[in-house]
């Protein structure tokens, strides 16, 4: 019997940041990749090809956009020379303790996908970027880590399968909630 779904499984993926390569976009592309590599390996498997450029390359199977919220038009512009068999994944980062930026530009990148038919697999949600970017460093699965490094895990899952991801949001760590500092409502 033939496997039919593991033919359509993504074997040459794209993981593309947009923005500056020193921010948190960058430090998520690297872990997102390290984690593909890792779970390849403990399933047996032989890692997907990964590219970090859509330009000049050939036909890719998924992309991962990785971007700051005040990126989003740069995301969606990456979608314009796209196959329409090609899944879209995107983690999408902003500076408050809610994901509510980032959320917004998520579904803007889903609408650009749905306009482009192309096919919407989900995304990432991720708060308080500065003390992500700070604490990258630490051990992945360590307090500081465990909420974005979970989360990447689910996206890195949903994409080995191409399954659809859905929108999650990862919980600021109550740590970042604390020592982020409140502005002022304008009255």
């Amino acid at each position: 019997m033939v496997d039919v779904a593991r033919s359509r499984l993504p074997k040459r993926i794209a993981l593309v940041t947009v923005g500056e390569t020193r921010t948190l976009p960058s430090l998520m592309a690297n872990d997102f990749e390290d984690a593909l590599g890792a779970y390849s390996e403990i399933g047996g498997t032989r890692p997907p090809t990964v590219l970090h450029s859509l330009e000049g390359e050939p036909a890719v199977d998924a992309v991962v956009i990785i971007f700051s919220a005040s990126d989003t038009q740069l995301a969606e512009d990456l979608l314009a020379n796209l196959e329409s068999t090609c899944l879209v994944y995107a983690l999408a980062s902003n500076d408050a303790e809610d994901a509510e930026n980032a959320l917004k530009a998520l579904d803007a990148l889903k609408d650009a996908c749905n306009k482009q038919g192309l096919s919407w697999m989900g995304g990432l949600a991720v708060p308080c970027r500065v003390w992500y970017e700070a604490h990258m460093a630490k051990p992945r699965m360590g307090s500081a880590r465990r909420p974005l490094s979970e989360a990447t895990d689910d996206i890195v899952l949903a994409l080995r399968c191409g399954n659809y991801a859905g929108v999650s949001v990862v919980k600021a760590p109550l740590r970042a909630r604390i020592s982020t500092p409140k502005t002022p409502a304008h009255g």
